[in-house]
């Protein structure tokens, strides 16, 4: 009797195993096709541009920490900054993060720690990485395909990071520790964005146009090999959709070797000492004779010329202005053409189209007759603009929002119109200099630089009370004294 339970029990024991096993070891492929079927729609990178650094292979690799995480985040999904302020005892408003900082907590994509702190140079582990991407691709509630066992982590963390490792952003790995520290080279990590988020088949393939320029594996990480430029491209598997991100790999400065050394060969004076000319002087045989003729003073007298005077309009509200100097010559230059109305405006705050014409007549562009205007609010900007406009994004001295406007009405703040201008106009090094403005903590990390050497050029020098007020619309005004100060 106890042999016959023994056998039926073994024999149940089997089954199950046998059971478990073959539920384990069932493929994607499988799975998915039990699963509703999402087809991809599109494909798009965040990044359609990057520069980085030709890589050493020796080079040392340092962990990710959770300033320079909140940075990438900023770039990569082209964060916004927002007015809600950040109360972070360690990140006090004139941190060097602070911007980016503020960025990803007020979208809620990054937060603090309990004890209120935020922790900047701490390291950021490989399953906040995996969660905090899933969450910035809204990648929320979408079962994975893939049934790998992950050890050692929460379900939560476990279907973040499977759906990670299905967008081809993270490799699968069975044994992967998840609570380990995180390596990565932010400016070469490229994040694919699959149209739905809930397709069924997010896999891509990544390729680069020069492998002897810049490689990239199959989780977009770009590595450089040697400066030049390559073109970075992920398809998708599902209907091979493209993206493409073109990739500037620039020399690593390194310091100079060899110390100065001086030439070894002393001068020598030459051989041959300075000899007089074996002929000397003579004067001439002829003397010199005065002309037969005197000189006769012309019958007319000598008049200066008349010129005709120039008559340039005088704005009707810009007599006694400040910038009446600044703006007539704009005016003359051509790049300015008041209202109907005898006026100019100048207190009046300028708009993003009325500075995307400015930057297109500094360039002397003509207006473009291309009717696709690519932004979807392209009926919004005023006719008058719309062939400037048109050109100066032709060029890339301007850019969209992520949602494809371009939103021309919108005021521009000083700190955006002098980042602007610099990034356009000016190919200058950073000067060594810090900012002295009462105000510097307000200034955007992303427009320090601008703005420094803005200063240092002399184009703007700030209010009288020592403020620069970054944060404020630009007037008219202030706009047209920068692009008069620029040409000296």
């Amino acid at each position: 009797m106890f042999k016959k339970k023994n056998g039926i029990l073994i024999l149940l024991i089997a089954i199950i195993l046998i059971n478990f096993s073959t539920v384990q070891g069932k493929n994607p492929t499988y799975l998915s096709e039990r699963l509703p079927n999402v087809p991809v729609t599109g494909i798009k990178l965040y990044n359609t541009s990057i520069d980085i650094e030709v890589s050493s292979e020796d080079e040392e690799l340092n962990y990710l920490t959770r300033q320079e995480f909140a940075k990438f985040l900023v770039k990569t999904f082209d964060l916004k900054s927002r007015t809600e302020k950040v109360d972070f005892p360690d990140v006090p408003e004139h941190h060097p993060y602070y911007e980016y900082i503020q960025a990803v907590v007020a979208h809620g994509i990054m937060r603090g720690w309990p004890d209120g702190s935020f922790s900047p140079e701490s390291t950021v582990r490989i399953s906040e990485y995996v969660y905090i991407v899933f969450k910035a691709l809204k990648y929320e509630d979408i079962k994975p395909i893939s049934v790998k066992l992950i050890i050692s982590v929460s379900s939560e963390i476990e279907n973040a990071y499977k759906n990670i490792a299905d967008a081809g952003i993270m490799e699968y790995d069975k044994w992967i520790n998840l609570n380990s520290d995180m390596i990565l080279d932010t400016d070469g990590q490229l994040i694919p964005v699959i149209s739905p988020p809930n397709a069924t088949n997010r896999k891509v393939t990544w390729t680069s146009s020069d492998e002897s320029i810049a490689v990239v594996d199959k989780t977009g990480r770009v590595i450089g090999k040697r400066p030049g430029t390559a073109i970075i491209t992920v398809t998708t598997d599902d209907g091979n959709f493209t993206a493409t991100c073109k990739v500037n790999v620039n020399e690593k400065y390194k310091e100079p070797e060899e110390e100065y050394k001086e030439p070894e060969e002393e001068y020598k004076e030459p051989e041959e000492e300075y000899k007089e000319p074996e002929e000397e002087y003579k004067e001439p045989e002829e003397e010199y004779k005065e002309p037969e003729e005197e000189y006769k003073e012309p019958e007319e007298e000598y008049k200066e010329p008349v010129e005709d005077e120039i008559m340039l309009p005088v704005f009707k509200d810009l007599q006694n202005h400040w910038s009446k100097n600044a703006t007539m010559k704009l005016y003359e230059g051509g790049m300015i053409k008041g209202y109907e109305d005898g006026t100019i405006r100048p207190d009046n705050e300028i708009t993003r189209e009325e500075a995307a014409v400015l930057i297109a007549r500094a360039f002397s562009l003509d207006p473009s007759n291309d009717t696709d205007m690519h932004f979807d609010d392209h009926n919004q900007i005023s006719d008058w603009a719309k062939g400037y406009v048109t050109a100066a994004r032709q060029w890339e001295f301007i850019k969209g929002y992520p949602d494809n406007t371009f939103r021309p009405k919108d005021k521009i703040t000083r700190q955006e119109l002098i980042t602007m201008y610099i990034n356009t106009f000016i190919a200058v090094s950073i000067p060594d200099d810090e900012l002295e403005f009462a105000d510097k903590e307000l200034i955007g990390e992303w427009a320090r630089d601008s703005i420094l050497i803005a200063v240092k050029s002399g184009i703007i020098s700030g209010y009288p009370d020592n403020t620069f007020r970054p944060r404020n619309n630009i007037t008219r005004a202030e706009t047209f004294a920068i692009f008069a100060n620029s040409e000296g």
